[in-house]
């Protein structure tokens, strides 16, 4: 604030200035009847300015109470400002997101679309060709789907995290969705020399749930789990009913997780081992997918794990919606 005003100093300085009389100051404003007055500055957002037509008038007492309401006045001012800014910021964000779910879903349409070409033609060469021809057509089929499966990854965890992932929540028979989830995985298990078991209740498991999602969760555990597990090893996929909770588990007998690299393995694109000389394939993008998945059904995700020795993972689903008990089984 410029000036030479007492109320513009007392903006620039930040301090308190009273007088008893304002007639014997050099300021030279006119303050038309007023003659005592306290000023007392706000922060960034200005000053308070209180005075009497009497000389005097405002005391020891006044300036300690118009001080005080004056911080009040000052800290809800910064606080309304901060709020805005928060305001601000989040549109911000959210557009940035939409933006780039839009991106991520134009890139995809561009990319699976000649991918998809690619894998058909390399898995025809696959069934034709013999020798290394043969194995160089069969290696270009796998590539082809890992490379698939990281473009929908990275997709689909766009799209959550941009809000317009379609979670429309039906009845469904969670056991069905687990069992048909589980032998889809098999010829994989098989070909990795895994034992591929299953625990499941005898009476079906009902749910008010999204299917998709349900099967999306347990296709990135069971990835994982096959992915992770050397030859030899077992996957074992178990649901059962909890009160109003499904309780859905895949458990390996694989390299398990050190206690160092435990708290970052939801996050997107984290691997124990990384880097270009990393041990294990992937794009770090499956246990973050799960995580946003189950809590986007409102449900829990568990870990228990130990190095060298396996991991299990634990989801825990609502199988009604809020305030509805109807669900069977």
């Amino acid at each position: 604030m410029e000036g030479e005003s007492v109320v513009a100093e007392v903006f620039r300085e930040g301090e308190t200035i009273a007088f008893d009389d304002l007639r014997t100051t050099d300021d030279p404003f006119d303050y038309g009847e007023v003659r005592a007055t306290a000023i007392i500055p706000i922060g960034e957002h200005g000053t308070i300015s209180v005075g009497d037509v009497e000389v005097g008038a405002i005391d020891e007492f006044d300036h300690r109470l118009i001080e005080v309401l004056a911080t009040y006045a000052s800290t809800s001012l910064d606080r309304l400002d901060r709020e805005e800014a928060l305001i601000e910021a989040k549109e911000e964000a959210e557009a940035a997101a939409r933006l780039k779910s839009s991106m991520m879903a134009n890139m995809s349409h561009e990319i699976r679309t000649p991918l998809t070409l690619i894998i058909g033609f390399a898995e025809i060469q696959a069934r034709k060709l013999e020798g290394e021809l043969g194995t160089f057509a069969e290696k270009a089929h796998r590539s082809g789907n890992r490379l698939m499966r990281t473009l929908k990854s990275v997709l689909e965890l766009s799209r959550l995290e941009a809000g317009t992932f379609d979670l429309e929540r039906i009845q469904v028979q969670l056991s069905s969705v687990v069992q048909n989830t589980v032998e889809r995985f098999r010829p994989e298990a098989k070909r990795e020399h895994l034992s591929l078991t299953t625990d499941f209740p005898d009476q079906r498991m009902m749910g008010v749930s999204n299917e998709e999602t349900v099967r999306r969760i347990l296709e990135n555990l069971l990835e994982n789990a096959i992915k992770f597990t050397p030859e030899g090893g077992t996957v074992e996929v178990r649901a059962r009913s909890d009160g109003e909770t499904a309780v859905l588990e895949v458990e390996d007998t694989g390299v398990g997780i050190s206690e160092e690299a435990l708290p970052q393995i939801f996050e997107a694109f984290k691997q124990e081992s990384e880097g270009l000389d990393r041990e294990y394939e992937g794009s770090g993008l499956g246990l973050s997918i799960v995580q946003e998945l189950t809590e986007a059904l409102g449900g829990t995700l568990e870990v228990e794990t130990e190095k060298g020795e396996g991991s299990r993972f634990i989801v825990r689903l609502p199988r009604t919606l809020e305030g509805d008990s109807n669900s069977e089984g």
